[in-house]
C-alpha cells in the first residue's frame, strides 16, 4: 500500500511536468493500469526513490545510482523474464511495460548506451503483442511481414505505443537502425496516442522521421520520397492552438505551440540531411536552425523547454555560428534527472562537443553521416 501510495503522487507529480496535461479520465486510467500490476508499481517505486535522493542531495549522486544499478540489474531477469511456455498476453505486456521503464531508468541513470541496450533486449516481447495483433502486421508480396508504423502509434496496448515511441526516436537521434521494419500505409491517430502530451513529440512528424530512419537504414518497404515527406511537413497543421483568456495560461499555451512549430523545422532538417545528404551550410537547413533558434528565445527558461531536447540535438548538428552552439550546449546540460523527456541532454551535448570540435571546426559544414560518427565515437553502442 505504501508502495502504491508514493507511486501515485510521484506519478501526479510528473503530470506537471509533462508537455501538456492529458484529460483527467485518460490520466487517471493509465495511472490506474499502472497499479495493476506489483512489478510495475516496484519499478516506478524504485525510480520515484532514486531520483528523489538524487534531487535532495546532488552530492550523493554517485553512490545512490552505484548502489540502484545493482537493483535494475537483479530486476531486469526476475522481471521481464517467465519460464512459463505460453505466457497470457496480458503477461507479456506488463513485462514489456517494466522492461521500458528499466530501460528509462538506465538511459536517465547511467547512459545512452546501457539504456538503449535495455530496449532492444525489449524487443522480442513487442513483437509477441504485434503477433497476436492483426492491425499490426502487413503481410509483404514476398510472404514476409512488417509492423504498421501507424497502428503501432495508436494501438490499444499503451506498451506497444511507448516502444514505438522510444524506438522511432532513439534510432533518429542516436543514428541507429531501426529495431524493426516498418510499413507506412495509413495516418497515424494523434488523439489516441497519448504521447503528444506526455514529451510533446507530433505522431504525424514522428511518422515522417521515422521513414527518414527506415531510410537511410535501406529498408525494403515503399517509402514517400523526400519531396512527398517535406510537403507534408509544410502543410502540417499543430493541433494545439493557444487559447484566449488570462496572460498565464495564454503564455503556457504560446510556449507549447513553439515547441510544436520547432518540430516541422526538427523533420525538414532531418528530411535534408538524413535523406538528401545536405551539409549544414544549405540555405533551406539554415533557415530551420533561425526559426528553432528563434522559437526556442520564446521558450526562455519555463518548464516547457525539456521537450526541445531533439530540437537541440538537431540545431547543435546544423548550427554554424558559436553562441548558437553555445546556448545550445548549455541547454542539453540543463535537461537532466526529469524522467520527463525520453532521454537526458548531456551526453548528446559530448557528441555535439565532438562533432564541433572535428569536422565542424569553426563552422565547417558537417553532415549527418558525421553527426551519426560523432556518436560512434562517444557512445558506443
Amino acid at each position: 500500500m505504501i508502495f502504491r501510495s508514493y507511486h501515485s503522487a510521484d506519478h501526479l507529480q510528473r503530470l506537471s511536468y509533462w508537455f501538456s496535461p492529458p484529460p483527467f479520465q485518460i490520466g487517471n486510467l493509465l495511472m490506474l493500469q499502472m497499479l495493476k500490476s506489483k512489478r510495475i508499481v516496484w519499478v516506478m517505486y524504485l525510480a520515484a526513490k532514486v531520483f528523489q535522493l538524487l534531487h535532495q542531495d546532488p552530492q550523493i549522486q554517485s553512490s545512490v545510482v552505484a548502489e540502484h544499478i545493482g537493483w535494475i540489474d537483479k530486476l531486469e531477469p526476475k522481471f521481464t523474464t517467465t519460464s512459463c511456455n505460453n505466457p497470457s498476453l496480458d503477461d507479456i505486456g506488463e513485462r514489456l511495460m517494466v522492461h521500458l521503464t528499466l530501460a528509462s531508468l538506465k538511459f536517465n541513470l547511467i547512459d545512452l548506451a546501457s539504456g538503449y541496450q535495455l530496449l532492444r533486449n525489449s524487443l522480442p516481447k513487442f513483437l509477441q503483442l504485434a503477433a497476436a495483433d492483426t492491425t499490426l502486421l502487413i503481410e509483404r508480396r514476398d510472404g514476409s511481414a512488417v509492423v504498421s508504423f501507424p497502428h503501432a502509434l495508436s494501438a490499444s496496448r499503451y506498451e506497444l505505443r511507448r516502444f514505438t515511441v522510444i524506438e522511432a526516436v532513439s534510432a533518429f537521434l542516436l543514428g541507429v537502425p531501426p529495431l524493426l521494419e516498418y510499413g507506412y500505409d495509413g495516418e497515424c491517430d494523434s488523439e489516441n496516442n497519448g504521447f503528444e502530451w506526455i514529451y510533446g513529440v507530433p505522431v504525424v512528424i514522428l511518422q515522417i522521421i521515422s521513414q527518414v530512419n527506415s531510410y537511410r537504414a535501406g529498408g525494403r518497404v515503399a517509402l514517400e520520397d523526400w519531396k512527398a515527406l517535406e510537403a507534408r511537413v509544410m502543410v502540417w497543421k499543430p493541433q494545439y492552438l493557444v487559447t484566449e483568456g488570462a496572460s498565464a495560461a495564454k503564455s503556457v499555451d504560446e510556449n507549447r505551440a513553439a515547441v510544436l512549430e520547432g518540430w516541422r523545422h526538427v523533420a525538414l532538417i532531418y528530411i535534408y540531411m538524413g535523406m538528401c545528404g545536405a551539409s549544414s551550410h544549405d540555405s533551406r537547413i539554415q533557415a530551420s536552425v533561425d526559426q528553432i533558434i528563434e522559437l526556442g528565445k520564446a521558450i526562455g527558461s519555463s518548464r516547457i523547454g525539456i521537450h526541445t531536447l531533439p530540437h537541440c540535438v538537431v540545431v547543435g548538428v546544423a548550427a554554424r555560428l558559436e553562441k548558437h552552439r553555445i546556448a545550445v550546449y548549455e541547454q542539453l546540460r540543463s535537461i537532466k534527472d526529469t524522467r520527463i523527456w525520453l532521454f537526458p541532454g548531456l551526453q548528446f551535448g559530448e557528441v555535439l562537443y565532438h562533432l564541433w570540435h572535428g569536422v565542424g571546426l569553426g563552422g565547417a559544414p558537417v553532415t549527418w553521416d558525421d553527426y551519426v560518427q560523432s556518436r560512434c565515437a562517444v557512445i558506443s553502442i
